[in-house]
């Protein structure tokens, strides 16, 4: 059984995941040629980086900032009208309804109704697919994550300064294992906790395994930078 571990405790959003993947293995080209039904042209470039002393892989996102997902059935029709595959498919439409659902929680509201902000900007869409995609290209049989930082302080937003976790991001949280930090921000985004709640069959310490390729991804655009990290690997006994 072949394993990824997602390790969050530095920051969890769609940007440095999928930087993090592409950083283990996931070929970038792959991906943006499998993004290009999107509107626009995207070009997904990667670079490595150094962040806190540390070796990394950022993304760079070339394309126009279109309004791709004002609401659930936008971001739904879009990708059941394309050409991605039956597994992406069925990450990305469930990854948005959480969203969605939880945003309607959140402002009283109803999943069809709720209107995307931040979450519903180009660059957060097409990183949250490419991160489907990109997950689906390495291959892992079992995703195992790390419990989530619960960051802390308060944080600009569409809607003003919220308190951290911000209220969808709690909304979001529920059922899942966080632990408290002495880091205060928005480390675990709105995005990050509808993906690792979805493609997470378990949560707990990295499980035995055979490490095979380890990826850094960060998101220089995020206060503090998000660092997230992923490993690969069968999943072995030593007993």
């Amino acid at each position: 059984m072949r394993i990824l571990y997602l390790d969050s405790r530095r920051g969890l959003n769609a940007v440095a995941m999928l930087a993090a993947m592409i950083d283990a293995g996931a070929p970038a080209d792959e991906i943006a040629r499998r993004l290009r039904f999107l509107p626009g042209r995207c070009a997904l470039r990667s670079t490595d980086t150094v962040v806190g002393g540390l070796r990394a892989c950022q993304i760079a996102l070339d394309i126009p900032e279109v309004p791709y997902s004002g609401r659930f059935e936008d971001v739904k029709n879009l990708i059941d009208r394309s050409r991605l595959s039956p597994m992406v498919r069925g990450l990305v439409v469930p990854i948005y309804r959480r969203l969605a659902m939880a945003e309607a929680r959140v402002h009283g509201s109803t999943p069809e109704t709720v209107t995307f902000h931040e979450i519903g900007a180009a660059r957060s869409v097409v990183a949250t697919i490419g991160s489907a995609v990109a997950l689906e290209l390495l291959e892992p049989v079992h995703v195992v994550a790390s419990p989530l930082p619960a960051g802390g302080g308060m944080v600009a937003t569409h809607h003003g300064l919220l308190p951290v976790p911000t209220p969808a991001v709690a909304e979001l949280l529920r059922d899942l294992p966080v632990e408290g930090t002495e880091q205060t921000g928005e480390l675990v985004t709105p995005t990050g906790a509808a993906l690792v709640s979805e493609i997470a069959s378990s949560f707990g310490p990295m499980p035995s395994m055979l490490v095979e390729t380890v990826g850094y991804g960060i998101d220089e655009q995020r206060s503090p930078v998000l660092v997230t990290r992923v490993i690969t690997g069968p999943r072995t006994s030593w007993s």
